[in-house]
């Protein structure tokens, strides 16, 4: 295998525009990751350069480039990315988009003898459940609808007061 993953589960789907989004993430601790640029392809040549001062390239779905990298440490040290597609699908009650992630764990890599760079190893569903559970948490207007019971998936979706006494699930509509 020469580039990328032939598979990478998508497991999160997200009812919010990429604003509310990317604040959720960041309310819960999470940050834009480090995008592909002079600076910090200079990054992957300094020794002392951790993972998240490197270039974080960009994953595909289908034909789509994820929209949205946002990366967090854990206590243990590690690197952890979300990735966000949107899906062409919006909520018929609101028009919310629905976005599509997915949950890995940034590693270091060395190419050659100096570069170095990140890349993902997807985590388990259940690791990925967890943090679906954790971003929910932290942010109280936005709520767990579902988890699949094989923990294959986790739905988020962002709940409004006027939200609350009706389900927020509702059916989805595609985009033209």
């Amino acid at each position: 295998k020469l580039f990328g993953a032939p598979t990478q589960e998508l497991q999160i789907q997200w009812a919010a525009s990429i604003d509310e989004l990317r604040r959720a993430l960041a309310e819960a601790g999470w940050r834009d990751a480090a995008t592909f640029t002079p600076a910090t392809f200079f990054n992957g040549l300094n020794p002392r350069s951790t993972p998240d001062q490197l270039p974080v390239l960009p994953h595909f779905n289908q034909d789509q480039i994820d929209r949205l990298r946002m990366i967090r440490r854990t206590a243990e040290g590690r690197w952890l990315i979300l990735r966000f597609w949107h899906s062409g699908y919006r909520l018929r009650d609101d028009a919310r988009p629905i976005w599509l992630g997915s949950c890995g764990r940034l590693t270091e890599r060395q190419l050659v003898w100096t570069l170095r760079y990140t890349r993902q190893r997807n985590l388990s569903p259940e690791n990925c459940g967890r943090i679906a559970r954790e971003i929910a948490a932290a942010n109280p207007s936005y709520r767990l609808i579902h988890q699949h019971a094989e923990a294959r998936s986790a739905w988020l979706f962002y709940s409004t007061e006027a939200d609350r006494g009706r389900d927020a699930a509702a059916p989805a509509r595609q985009e033209p």
